[in-house]
């Protein structure tokens, strides 16, 4: 039975530029910035204090998409694969390839 349920603790940190995204409890979820200026991002997730920590990688597409003549363009993102360890992690569930700006779950964790 699949069920979901609130993170005892989290951190995670943006690989790339060390920048540190949440370190708390109570998370049920998460957005995670991928970059818009390279093909790939990488995070380093820590679910609890006591397991050990995974990198997950997403590889993707950059799609440029217009907004107004005031905002501008906005970056959404194809995802074609993603990477990830499996210490804490027991499985990962792309529920959708396209990343735009609706805040849809595009990703599930499993642990």
């Amino acid at each position: 039975m699949v069920r979901d349920s609130v993170l005892p603790s989290l951190t995670i940190f943006a690989i790339d530029n060390d920048t540190l995204l949440a370190r708390q409890a109570g998370y049920r979820g998460v957005q995670l910035p991928l970059n818009g200026l390279a093909d790939s991002s990488r995070f380093y997730l820590k679910a609890t204090s006591t397991s050990g920590a995974d990198t997950i990688t997403f590889r993707y597409k950059r799609v440029p998409h217009f907004i107004s003549a005031g905002c501008g363009f906005v970056n959404y993102f194809n995802i074609d694969t993603i990477f990830s360890t499996y210490n804490e992690i027991d499985s990962v569930v792309i529920n959708s390839t396209q990343v735009t700006t609706d805040n849809a779950t595009t990703l599930t964790l499993f642990f």
